[in-house]
């Protein structure tokens, strides 16, 4: 990573928490050590705001940071995933000052401290967090703790600083699977900060007729699926289907034009005159329906992207909406193939 890098990370950081993090604490400080102080405080909010999915304002009141803070820098409990987070964060102009290993030690203390509701040893911010956190620590199910260290020198953590959260990971998550530590660096606070401007995962539930599988290398199911429904995937979706794709979908191309002018003149000859689609996803789930028969059957994909026939299923979304009722035979379906990497 670069300084451009950084400056982009620091102007994200001001642009969302400017106001949302309490600094009353540095008001006769100087200009330059208030300006270090709301950046490391915004990477620790930055977390809880990407890592839990609330707003810049509540992230930036998740925010702990200052004296007496044990070396935790914000506090989440988040109800809607039962996670507990708890975040460590540094800033550095340069990018070249990673957490040490006082700094993690203080971390795992604190965490020690807090987890054992020791919340005399904390600050007004953290003993403020008192409800929230019993909350947590007394609930009747299962809950998480993910404990973050974050900040914003180019190089990773060393190993040495990363190993003493991680024994504390250790220790929490015996007998029962309970803790997760996860350490960012510069990479990782412009993944968090990026991350906003992906498209979000696509999810279909597909009808397959005539469908078979195939178990290796990797498992995949194959059969007709109705253009129609083929239609309604570009509708919703449009190119954010072929994000995996080297090409989008380009309305205007000889191949193109011929493909609509095969379903509006013959669509009874389209499915033998291109070459299907090829779908992958991150998992995909059959359903009962049609069970055990292989004629029909309804398939749940998560993850979708097309990486073959974008201009098959462009063409399709474009012209299928547009051929009047009556004036050819029924659409035939077109072949795909869907393909989960498991």
């Amino acid at each position: 990573m670069t300084q451009l890098t950084l400056n982009r990370i620091r102007s994200v950081l001001e642009q969302q928490f400017t106001g949302k993090i309490d600094m009353s604490d540095y008001a006769a400080k100087p200009q330059e050590e208030v300006r270090q102080a709301f950046l490391s405080r915004a990477l620790a909010a930055l977390c809880i705001k990407s890592l839990s999915g609330v707003e810049a304002d509540v992230a930036g009141g998740a925010v702990t940071d200052g004296f007496h803070d044990g070396g935790i820098d914000a506090i989440r409990f988040e109800p809607r995933t039962d996670t507990l987070f708890l975040v460590q964060s540094k800033w550095s102009d340069t990018g070249n000052k990673p957490i040490d290993l006082e700094g993690t030690g203080k971390f795992v203390a604190g965490v020690r401290d807090l987890l054992s509701c020791r919340f005399d040893r904390f600050n007004e911010r953290i003993k403020n967090k008192e409800a929230e956190i019993r909350t947590a620590l007394y609930a009747d199910r299962q809950i998480r703790i993910r404990l973050i260290t974050i900040h914003s020198a180019n190089q990773p953590t060393h190993a040495h600083v990363v190993r003493r959260v991680d024994d504390l990971v250790a220790e929490l998550n015996d007998p029962v699977p309970a803790a997760i530590g996860e350490h960012l660096d510069q990479t990782g606070a412009y993944e968090l900060i990026t991350s906003e401007s992906k498209p979000q995962k696509i999810n279909l539930q597909i009808g397959l007729n005539q469908w078979g599988s195939v178990e290796k290398p990797f498992l995949a199911y194959y059969g007709y699926v109705h253009v129609g429904e083929i239609a309604e995937w570009w509708k919703k979706h449009a190119n954010f289907l072929f994000t995996q794709n080297l090409r989008l979908f380009y309305h205007s191309s000889d191949v193109n034009e011929a493909l609509k002018q095969t379903l509006v003149d013959e669509p009874e000859h389209f499915w033998y005159f291109n070459n299907g689609i090829t779908v992958i996803c991150d998992n995909v789930v059959r359903g009962l329906a049609g069970s055990p028969e292989h004629r029909v059957g309804v398939f749940t994909c998560n993850g979708v992207s097309i990486v073959n026939g974008a201009q098959t299923v462009g063409s399709i979304g474009n012209i299928i909406g547009g051929i009047p009722d009556g004036s050819s035979p029924p659409l035939p379906p077109a072949g795909s193939r869907l393909e989960s990497f498991l």
